[in-house]
């Protein structure tokens, strides 16, 4: 078996995260995880299994790491979700307001102080990486 050359070529650290940031950019312009997809208008993830709406997460309202578990509980808690599009949320979350970072670094609780205005910066597909 032989690989490819790409396969095996060492990144710098400069290219590393360029290629992390077109990754990340690439995957909000998708603005799709599992069945969750990204309302950039209402900000809000909506749950449309089968292409059709059933729920959606108001992303406006996850201004604490408390509101963000309370809307995975949430969710959690309902007979029709699955595990893989309860998983799919989490990844949603965790993607767009990056929680570590922003709400809860080292286990200390935090807040988002401008919620609306850091999603518009965040959810903006062409803002500078």
């Amino acid at each position: 078996m032989s690989l490819h050359p790409e396969a095996l070529r060492v990144l710098s650290g400069r290219d590393f995260i360029r290629q992390a940031e077109e990754e990340e950019r690439r995957e909000l312009e998708r603005g799709r995880w599992g069945n969750w997809r990204l309302d950039r208008d209402n900000l809000t993830l909506a749950y449309e299994p089968e292409g059709r709406w059933r729920y959606e997460v108001d992303l406006e309202r996850c201004s604490s790491s408390a509101s963000v578990l309370d809307h995975i509980c949430q969710v959690a808690g309902k007979s029709w979700i699955t595990a893989k599009d309860l998983g799919d949320l989490v990844l949603a979350l965790d993607f767009i307001l990056w929680p570590q970072r922003t709400l809860c670094s080292f286990g200390t609780d935090k807040r988002i102080a401008d919620l609306p205005a850091y999603l518009r910066d965040r959810l903006d597909p062409g803002r500078a990486t």
